[in-house]
């Protein structure tokens, strides 16, 4: 009938943020869920958007531990050539409906990403992939900070460095330092999940 439609699956059986805060689970099960919300981010970046909101509130996780990302309500898609699902979106205006959604995150990024940052990520003319990696960072202290207060880190835990690395991405205000600041969290991630 010449009408997009979108089909997706349910979501999940547990809410992200109160999840992600429960006492009982081990630091190797929430770093296994901060590396999935970077695998699942990678796919999004891969096909020219940007989420936009991503926080452990916007994941669903199932029982048997595979997790989702919600809500993309402030998505922002940047057509890929090679793929015409993107045009699609383009050209129907999803995209610049998702740019009037004000969210909690745009009230103060200003102020957290600094001007340069702040500027070049409002520009519709570049494709953005640090704006997610700062709600990463910010999900990454939040697994650390977690298991130290369920008393799961011994004080020479190496996800410690974790979390010194998410602190130092999110103060970051250029953009290369923050990409460089991502890999190294990335890497750190993949070697405890």
């Amino acid at each position: 009938d010449g009408r997009t439609h979108l089909m997706i699956e349910p979501a999940g059986e547990f809410n992200g943020h109160p999840f992600i805060r429960n006492a009982f689970l081990t630091p190797k099960i929430r770093i296994g869920l901060l590396s999935q919300v970077m695998k699942g981010l990678k796919v999004i970046h891969d096909h020219g958007c940007i989420h936009r909101d991503l926080k452990w509130g916007n994941t669903m996780i199932n029982q048997d531990g595979s997790l989702k990302i919600i809500d993309y309500g402030t998505l922002s898609a940047q057509p890929n050539p090679s793929s015409p699902q993107l045009q699609k979106l383009r050209e129907d205006n999803l995209a610049e409906i998702s740019k009037s959604v004000v969210t909690t995150w745009s009230i103060f990024e200003r102020s957290v990403l600094g001007r340069e940052l702040f500027d070049r990520m409002k520009s519709d003319s570049e494709f953005l992939p640090q704006y997610d990696y700062i709600a990463v960072f910010q999900m990454a202290k939040d697994v650390v900070d977690a298991d130290i207060m369920a008393g799961n880190l011994p004080s020479n835990s190496p996800l410690y460095r974790i979390r010194d690395i998410a602190e130092r991405g999110i103060r970051a205000s250029a953009l290369g330092a923050v990409d460089l600041y991502y890999r190294e969290l990335k890497k750190l991630v993949d070697r405890n999940s």
